[in-house]
């Protein structure tokens, strides 16, 4: 596509296979404060970790007509499973506060769409500070549904996951 600023371009990154991912994955879902199934809706305040004491959380979605209308916030590692082999949008008017890592893993294709249109600072936003990972076996796609909403790379929202959960032998950030 194109932009004001220019061409746009799509890219895989081949640098780290996918297998990778899950090996990761699957050491910090062992590892795990909480595993949550919440069935077809997602509702009420929610608060997972802190930046003075990081969590693991696993939320596993297992309806295709899941709701986020949540409003959730924390720190640490959120790993969003979805154990549906089809199409799953993940949608809702719920919002999304966190510092650190989010993975969203499904074997099927994901659509990520959290945050109310036209949701303010109060809630229905997704704010995240860290990084986000969607390792889907297909097509992936993550959209904000209103402008208070995004994902801004922190590297030391990156370094609180990295030095309270994980005993990593090295870390590296690649810029482009």
């Amino acid at each position: 596509g194109t932009n004001p600023a220019g061409t746009v371009s799509q890219q895989t990154d081949a640098t780290v296979p996918f297998t990778r991912w899950d090996s990761f994955l699957d050491a910090a879902t062992s590892r795990a404060n909480q595993t949550l199934t919440p069935g077809l809706n997602f509702n009420g305040t929610k608060t997972w970790g802190t930046a003075a004491a990081p969590e693991i959380t696993v939320l596993k979605i297992d309806n295709p007509d899941f709701a986020w209308n949540a409003e959730v916030k924390g720190a640490g590692v959120l790993i969003i499973e979805v154990n549906i082999p089809d199409n799953i949008s993940l949608r809702g008017d719920g919002g999304l506060n966190w510092q650190g890592l989010v993975i969203v893993r499904s074997e099927g294709n994901v659509e990520f769409e959290i945050g109310k249109q036209g949701g303010g600072l109060k809630g229905g936003a997704a704010r995240i500070f860290g990084q986000v990972v969607n390792r889907s076996a297909q097509y992936a796609e993550i959209e904000f549904e209103n402008k208070y909403s995004f994902v801004k790379y922190s590297s030391a929202a990156m370094n609180l996951v990295r030095e309270q959960l994980f005993a990593f032998r090295s870390w590296q950030e690649v810029m482009q």
